[in-house]
């Protein structure tokens, strides 16, 4: 029969807390349990294998481990030791008989069918500075609802300058942070109206029967300015890549600079259609040799060539736009946003349809005349007013390439496309699709 086989050579030491004491520590640490309790009684035997404790009537026996244990967490040995998660976390603390009555009720009340809810927020709790923040937000939600934006605008105020445990208020909590732009870009309208309401002058005669812009010129510029501060206070970080930042913001500015800029170019042509229909109506259409039905074709050219020029102001704009994404788009983490790109691509679909509909003349709307009947003055005109349609055809063919090309990109990037590139009738040649 074979030997039991000895202890191997090459096994690890014990851990310190399971190795017996020698005879200096444990006589040390007898020495050192008699000074803090004199209601413990060692035993000199064994000293060093158990530990013997008694705490009003009860004995209590110890390992070397569990008394090093007791040692190392810093508890006397008559100390219950805590319970709950310990020792992987401190100890809960216990509730109080109303706060575990008032959990239980609303436990209760939820489980009903159908569901009660009551309100738990901080402000119904008997918080003043929530209170006041909650009375605050109302008040801006229902003037925003009611058109207010003069009041809507002091009382953002007033939540901006709120304070919470030492913090300024941050306007990208809960995406606050577009109405601040809203109001801005409506505040100086209804500044305006209201004026007008007083008796004052407003800032323009209103001629026409158009609804007047429901923003200023100072106002978009207010705006403006206020999106490019947050884009300077909340840059992009790579430490919180999901939070709010200058990703965010230049989308929301873009889409409103956009937005205003087609609005001015609606409102405008909306003016023109009303005063050329006005002076079409004095006419007779049964008179068409009267020397004013010749002053209404003329008329007719003067709108066309009118409303040309609102699409080449137009057309202006939008490059100034489509310069500034450029600049922008050049530069991570902006050449890698899905929105901009889009964004970007939406902007020369937009370009290209305004190259051909800013054309002064075009000869396909002209009277169909044959070239060789025209006269030797007349010739020449309809040569240049081509050579502008096809340059104008190629400048358009040019940017809808660009816009798939940044919806490609946008593609790649994670995110589809909004709008079916099909439904864009790129291969028309017509430029109103």
């Amino acid at each position: 029969m074979a030997s039991t086989p000895s202890a191997s050579a090459f096994s690890l030491p014990l851990p310190l807390w399971n190795q017996p004491l020698g005879p200096r520590l444990t006589y040390l640490e007898r020495r050192k349990r008699k000074k803090h309790s004199d209601a413990w009684t060692d035993d000199d035997e064994d000293a060093g294998e158990t530990t013997d404790a008694t705490d009003a009537g009860h004995s209590l026996v110890l390992t070397p481990n569990e008394s090093h244990q007791y040692r190392i967490a810093g508890l006397s040995f008559n100390q219950e030791l805590p319970g709950g998660v310990f020792p992987h976390g401190p100890p809960k603390e216990k509730r109080s008989s109303k706060e575990a009555e008032a959990t239980r009720l609303v436990k209760a009340l939820s489980a009903l069918s159908p569901p009660i809810y009551p309100p738990q927020a901080s402000a119904q709790q008997g918080n003043i500075r929530y209170q006041h923040l909650s009375a605050m937000t109302a008040i801006l939600h229902r003037c925003l609802l009611q058109g207010d934006y003069i009041r809507a605008g002091r009382a953002w105020g007033l939540i901006l300058r709120e304070s919470f445990k030492g913090l300024p208020m941050d306007v990208r909590t809960d995406d606050r942070w577009g109405i601040g732009a809203e109001i801005l870009l409506r505040q100086g309208q209804q500044e305006a109206v209201g004026i007008a309401d007083q008796g004052g002058l407003p800032e323009t005669p209103n001629t026409t029967e158009t609804p007047p812009l429901p923003f200023t010129k100072k106002g978009f510029a207010d705006a403006k300015e206020y999106y490019e501060r947050l884009i300077l206070h909340h840059p992009y970080t790579k430490s919180a890549p999901n939070a709010i930042s200058s990703l965010h913001f230049y989308p929301a500015m873009f889409g409103l600079w956009i937005y205003v800029i087609q609005e001015e170019g609606n409102v405008a042509r909306q003016k023109i259609d009303l005063r050329h229909d006005d002076s079409s109506d004095e006419l007779s259409p049964e008179d068409d040799s009267s020397p004013d039905r010749e002053h209404h074709e003329g008329s007719a050219d003067k709108k066309r060539s009118l409303i040309a020029t609102t699409r080449a102001r137009e057309l202006e704009n939008a490059q100034q736009i489509a310069a500034r994404m450029d600049e922008l788009l050049v530069s991570p983490p902006y050449m890698d946003s899905p929105e901009l790109l889009e964004l970007r691509g939406m902007v020369s679909l937009w370009i290209g349809d305004l190259f051909v509909s800013s054309l002064q003349t075009r000869p396909d709307s002209s009277d169909g005349s044959d070239p060789d009947a025209m006269t030797m003055d007349e010739l020449p005109n309809t040569i240049q007013a081509r050579r502008e349609q096809r340059l104008a055809n190629e400048k358009r063919q040019a940017e809808l390439q660009k816009s798939l090309e940044f919806f490609e990109k946008a593609k790649k990037r994670g995110r589809s496309v909004a709008y079916n590139l099909e439904h864009f009738h790129i291969d028309d040649d017509s430029p109103f699709g």
